[in-house]
């Protein structure tokens, strides 16, 4: 009886064994494994063109919209470099139509009494004159792309996504509509006093290309590998003058003047990606 008990217990032991053995050599068949298989990476190591049609959201004077493209090279599925620009056209916004409306057309009203008064309003042909538009939008910037997938409208038409974020170096080319009128000769450097008349001076400083900084959001969604629709808004972030007049009241038309100014733009375009397909990862 003692030899049979003493046989059970080593055998019950052996087993026990074997069974620890066997569960400390069992792996997880997803040690190592991607988090995703078979993901296609719309981006990765491609090359991103979009034409656009692109306007303002919030320009106080001139409407500003346009044509334009955008070119990416995707080093990763989420990260990539690239280059934008847009050419611009303007009208006047309802706020300047209605200022044009106000504004005194010769020069000899401009004075209530007939001689300089402080604050003295420009005539029509200045105000025109001075008003910024802008002809030219660029930026090289880093997009980076942290979210994507796939979504199905009631599971019949498929289609990838993806949102992304940019930052980069921004370009904003204002523009006067015409040169400074034959009146404005007066030197706001050497000027003093009452005696110094913003509108006889020349605007001439605040055109021209200013730097600054840009951001922007956007979505892209893709009808194929290689084709798809991207919509978007950039903010371009310069100091400006867009009235080209004297904001902080010296007298005087100086760089001084010129302030922050966001010019916040949307654009819509078509995105056509190479090359043609996508990578899968495995």
């Amino acid at each position: 009886m003692r030899n049979h008990t003493l046989r059970s217990l080593t055998l019950a032991v052996a087993l026990l064994g074997a069974a620890g053995t066997a569960h400390a050599e069992r792996r997880n068949p997803l040690d190592g494994q991607p988090a995703i298989r078979y993901r296609k990476e719309m981006r990765r190591l491609r090359l991103e063109l979009t034409p656009s049609f692109t306007t303002d959201t919030n320009q106080q004077y001139k409407h500003a919209f346009g044509v334009g493209g955008t070119v990416v090279f995707h080093f990763l599925d989420f990260i990539g470099v690239g280059f934008e620009g847009e050419y611009l056209f303007n009208t006047n916004t309802a706020l300047e139509t209605e200022i044009r409306k106000a504004v005194r057309t010769e020069a000899a009203m401009r004075y209530p009494n007939g001689y300089v008064t402080p604050g003295p309003n420009p005539t029509l042909a200045q105000h025109d004159q001075r008003v910024l538009g802008i002809n030219a939008t660029m930026s090289p910037f880093v997009q980076v792309t942290p979210f994507a997938g796939k979504f199905s409208l009631f599971s019949a038409a498929f289609a990838w996504y993806d949102l992304y974020a940019k930052a980069g170096l921004g370009l904003v080319n204002y523009v006067q509509s015409s040169k400074p009128t034959a009146d404005q000769n007066q030197n706001a450097k050497t000027c003093t006093g009452t005696a110094c008349d913003p509108n006889l001076q020349s605007s001439a400083i605040y055109p021209g290309l200013k730097v600054g900084g840009m951001v922007g959001v956007g979505v892209h969604l893709y009808f194929t590998d290689w084709f798809g629709l991207q919509l978007e808004l950039r903010d371009y972030i310069v100091k400006a003058d867009r009235g080209g007049g004297d904001v902080n009241g010296d007298r005087r038309l100086t760089n001084a003047d010129a302030t922050t100014q966001n010019n916040i733009f949307f654009t819509a375009g078509l995105t056509f990606v190479l090359p043609p397909k996508a990578r899968i990862t495995r």
